[in-house]
This record gives C-alpha cells, sequence and structure tokens, in this order.
C-alpha cells in the first residue's frame, strides 16, 4: 500500500518509510563501563570535597564498584559494607546518570528516611541532571489533553523517554508497592528502623 508522508515532500510506501525511521535510531550500544561514562561528564557541586569534573583517579577503589552495576556485567546484586564519606553515594548517583541517560530503563532510588530521602532528591539528584545535560529529556510521556498539567519532573519521581526514576524510603513501605524495575538501589539503609511503627 502506498502512503504519504510529509517528509521533505518524498513520496514513500511503508517499507521505506519504516526503514528510514529505523536509521534514526542510535546506532551504537551503552558504553560498557559507567565509570568511563561518568568521567569527564558530571559536574560536582561546589559544596563538594572535590568540585568540578568527575575524575575516576581520585577514587579508584569507586570504580568496579560503578562498572559492576553496569549492563555488560555478570553482577546482578552488590552489597558494600564501608566507613562513611567514601564516596558511594556519589557511584550510586553515577550509575543513576548512565542508567538514566545512557542506557535508559526502570529504576528505584530507596533510603532510610523521609529527610534523608528529600535532601538527596533536592541537593543532589537535581544537580546531576542538570550537570549531565539531560533536564531536557526529562517529561511526562503521557499527553491528558488540555488542563490537564501533568509533569515528569516532580521532587520524587522523574520520568524519561525509556524509563523512570522513582525514589522513596524505607519509612514509607506503601511507595515501595507496585513497581517492576531493573535497576534497585538502596542507600544508607542501615539508617533504617527494624519496624515501622504500624509493625
Amino acid at each position: 500500500m502506498i502512503i504519504w508522508r510529509a517528509l521533505e515532500g518524498i513520496r514513500l510506501n511503508d517499507l521505506q518509510f519504516l526503514i528510514r525511521e529505523n536509521l534514526k535510531k542510535p546506532v551504537s550500544a551503552p558504553p560498557s563501563s559507567i565509570a568511563d561514562y561518568i568521567e569527564g561528564r558530571r559536574i560536582m557541586p561546589s559544596n563538594t570535597p572535590f568540585p568540578g569534573f568527575w575524575e575516576n583517579a581520585r577514587t579508584p577503589y569507586l570504580n568496579e564498584t560503578m562498572d559492576n552495576m553496569g549492563p555488560y556485567s555478570p553482577v546482578t546484586e552488590e552489597a558494600i559494607m564501608k566507613a562513611c564519606q567514601l564516596g558511594y553515594s556519589a557511584t550510586a548517583e553515577n550509575v543513576i546518570a548512565y542508567w538514566m541517560d545512557a542506557n535508559p530503563t526502570d529504576i528505584m532510588y530507596v533510603t532510610a528516611t523521609d529527610s534523608l530521602l528529600e535532601k538527596w532528591s533536592t541537593k543532589r539528584l537535581d544537580p546531576l541532571i542538570d550537570s549531565i545535560g539531560m533536564r531536557h529529556k526529562i517529561y511526562s510521556q503521557a499527553d491528558l489533553g488540555k488542563g490537564n498539567r501533568r509533569t515528569g519532573d516532580k521532587t520524587f519521581f522523574k520520568q524519561f523517554v525509556g524509563g523512570n526514576l522513582t525514589m522513596a524510603s524505607a519509612q514509607s513501605p506503601s511507595n515501595l508497592r507496585s513497581d517492576s524495575v531493573r535497576i534497585l538501589i538502596l542507600d544508607e539503609i542501615d539508617g533504617a528502623k527494624h519496624q515501622l511503627t504500624t509493625g
């Protein structure tokens, strides 16, 4: 069947149209190393110990942790017991940036308390998104028509082409239900209570 497409005034049949559209998709695989992807791309804020571009050489012990969370790694679960202030929260953020930008999918970030979650979302996540230049990719994937103001950029939810980032705390178990995610990151989870007030 011949169809008309308003593409530079060219008449295309279905197969030609599909081939042409298919050629517009990215042809390269996602970067194999999260550490390589983030280096020189992420800009750390001025209130961090090392402001400026992320450099793997400053914290080489974090590279393996990042790459273990990539799509080419056979590792499916990684647990880290560590001292404080070694950069592992920043590593989790780098992993989130990779899965949001270079290889989009559904992600969930969980931390111990509601206050930690709000602090992380506003002070760490938003600067991360801006520093890697992906703010323009975050928008609602559903058009609800006139009068409905749905945004894909909320404090605890970021929606982007290919996936979304859901954020929750261990204090709010209802927020952890009903979501299927490919990437789950638990941060500062040792600060969560063993029992909620509901038992």
